[in-house]
Parts: structure tokens; C-alpha cells; sequence
């Protein structure tokens, strides 16, 4: 046992060294960039009888890790968050924002959104019709 632990002991003792330098060669290449942007965010499936009050706003702070993310800016970016399930009688509703196709290994992070909305009052007797229809 002895003559096989200390045998050749440079030539281990060198493999050893050279495997752990090129883990950390590639472990040093892996570095993921971090950038924050200010997205702007799109509202769907909005509730009949309700509008998106005009003082909330409409644009999110969006974390983007992963390689590359240097060369992304916020109009390459989507974000949307819909309101579907949302009743017309909740003004302040909590959304989640989704921010859609990003490039391959890049991950996204964003942070609830309360937004506020204010009814939409319809003139009497319903939409108005268009003249000559």
C-alpha cells in the first residue's frame, strides 16, 4: 500500500496541481453579469368598467443575470401583467409581472406591482353608436 500511495509521488502531485487549475480556470470564465433596467410594463385583460388610474405607474425595475446582459436594454425587454380574475369592484390590485422571451440563459427578477384602478363611468343609454350606423 505504502509503494503505491508514494510511488511516481511528483507526477501526482503535478496532475493534481493541473486538475485544479483548470477547474479554476473554468470556473473563473462562468462569471454571470448583472444589470438592472426600468421596463416599461403592459397591462392586460383589463376588467369591463374600470381604467388604469392615470397616477399609477407603468414602468418596473427588472434585475437581469446571466451572460451577456450587458448588451440587453429595456427595449428588448417585454413586461406584462394581467388583470384576468380581477373583478370591477377592486380598486387596488396586486399584480405580478411577467417579462416575456428572454435570450437563453438569462434569468429575469421583478417585484409585485400595486396598481390602482378608477371606475370608467359610460354616458347614459350605453356606448355611443357611430353616425350613419
Amino acid at each position: 500500500m505504502k509503494r503505491w500511495l508514494f510511488e511516481n509521488l511528483g507526477l501526482k502531485v503535478t496532475a493534481v496541481l493541473i486538475a485544479f487549475a483548470l477547474w479554476a480556470y473554468v470556473d473563473l470564465k462562468q462569471v454571470l453579469d448583472k444589470k438592472r433596467l426600468t421596463v416599461h410594463l403592459e397591462i392586460t385583460d383589463m376588467p369591463p368598467g374600470v381604467a388604469l388610474d392615470p397616477a399609477t405607474k407603468t414602468s418596473i425595475s427588472v434585475l437581469l443575470i446571466g451572460k451577456d446582459v450587458k448588451d440587453l436594454e429595456a427595449d428588448d425587454i417585454d413586461a406584462t401583467a394581467s388583470l384576468k380574475g380581477v373583478s370591477s369592484e377592486e380598486q387596488d390590485v396586486v399584480v405580478h409581472p411577467k417579462i416575456e422571451e428572454l435570450p437563453s440563459g438569462v434569468a429575469a427578477s421583478t417585484h409585485d406591482l400595486k396598481i390602482h384602478l378608477i371606475a370608467v363611468n359610460e354616458p347614459k343609454g350605453g356606448p355611443r353608436k357611430k353616425a350613419g350606423k
